[in-house]
């Protein structure tokens, strides 16, 4: 993530409740982005159990048929 220099450069010069003010408001902007960022950090996850169900799935299937085909061939 890109710092955002925009937030400081509008700091400078103003006094201290108004800078107080405005980097609770960068911090609260800040914390909303790591929640939106860890929702769907908690998606990806899920999507990847999926998939990981999945190929373990192919993976069975694969190693029956190769049994299968074994059996024939012999």
């Amino acid at each position: 993530m890109e710092p955002n220099t925009q937030h400081v450069d509008a700091l400078q010069g103003a006094d201290s409740h108004d800078t107080a003010k405005d980097l609770r408001q960068v911090v609260e902007q800040y914390k909303q982005q790591v929640r939106a960022m860890e929702r769907e950090a908690q998606q990806l996850r899920e999507e990847l159990r999926c998939k990981d169900e999945q190929l373990k799935e192919l993976h069975g299937n694969v190693q029956l048929h190769q049994t299968q085909l074994g059996w024939r061939c012999r």
